[in-house]
């Protein structure tokens, strides 16, 4: 039976050539996919995958090659606190050099921003030997 309009499902606007598919639109999350390690000396960089995000404060200090230089030596246990704390998910992974890789999604790449921001920050700030981006 056709609806009281006179159109089937088959015909939703009256005209078969105009169909229309829906396409549910799926809500891309952030991914973090970062390195910090050594670049000489006393000196750190940092470099984003190529499909990672980057959070939209740290773009403007990034460089053609999705580096940013100079940032502070990252602190794996402060990392291991401040995203416990938290309680959001992550993987990390200590390098050689004292480096960290770090790989978070979502919520956890959100949350992971701001200490990558205080790295970047107070790497061009007068020396102070505060650890964590929070009080």
């Amino acid at each position: 039976m056709s609806p009281s309009n006179g159109l089937t499902p088959a015909e939703p606007f009256g005209h078969p050539a105009l169909m229309v598919s829906f396409v549910p639109m799926v809500e891309r999350l952030p991914f973090l996919d970062v390195l910090i390690a050594r670049e000489h000396g006393d000196t750190w960089r940092m470099y984003f995958g190529p499909a990672s995000w980057c959070p939209p404060s740290l773009r403007a200090r990034m460089d053609e090659y999705r580096e940013i230089f100079p940032v502070s030596r990252p602190d794996a246990d402060d990392l291991m606190r401040f995203m416990g704390n938290a309680r959001a998910h992550y993987q990390h992974h200590r390098v050689k050099d004292g480096g960290v890789e770090i790989l978070a999604k979502g919520r956890s790449a959100l949350t992971l921003a701001p200490w990558l921001e205080y790295l970047v920050r107070s790497a061009s700030a007068p020396s102070k030997s505060a650890s964590s981006p929070m009080p």
